[in-house]
């Protein structure tokens, strides 16, 4: 989100650029990558649930190690693992990650009662960017309908049960 909101304007016009050299900067991704995990940390907890950081996500996924998201990134470069950014403002880490990663994410909090400023701040630019209501976009959350704190813990250990 941080990578898109930032880069929004360079990516407009179709500027090359890489995610982790052009996009993760220490100083803006630090702060704000910081401040949404524990959004969802918190949201996790308060449903009995650990999950993992952005971080620790990224170190196990990609396989290197470091202490720091920056000292990670730079490692990925290194290695040539630098992906190219979007060059298109109709990109999939929009159009996909807030409908389907964002606004599922503010549903929980929401039950929970769970404070979540920057997952609903960058829904909520990112919608104004695109002129578009991005959690109307999402057609699986009503399938599921609505939902009671009780009825989503119970369905987060049970599972959500297929009609037969």
């Amino acid at each position: 989100m941080q990578v898109t909101i930032v880069g929004a304007g360079a990516i407009a016009l179709g500027y090359a650029a890489y995610l982790i050299q052009n996009g993760h900067k220490p100083k803006v991704w630090s702060p704000s990558g910081a401040r949404l995990d524990q959004e969802t940390l918190t949201i996790a907890a308060a449903f009995g649930k650990s999950v993992r950081t952005t971080f620790d996500h990224c170190r196990l996924s990609f396989g290197v190690v470091g202490d720091s998201f920056s000292a990670i990134s730079e490692q990925l470069v290194r290695q040539g693992s630098d992906p190219p950014g979007p060059r298109d403002i109709a990109t999939r880490y929009v159009l996909e990650e807030v409908p389907f990663g964002l606004v599922p994410t503010l549903r929980p909090a929401e039950l929970a009662g769970v404070r979540a400023p920057l997952h609903e701040g960058g829904v909520a630019i990112l919608g104004t960017c695109y002129g578009r209501y991005f959690v109307a976009d999402n057609d699986i959350l009503p399938e599921i309908g609505p939902l009671q704190i009780d009825t989503l813990k119970r369905l987060v250990v049970d599972g959500y049960a297929v009609p037969t």
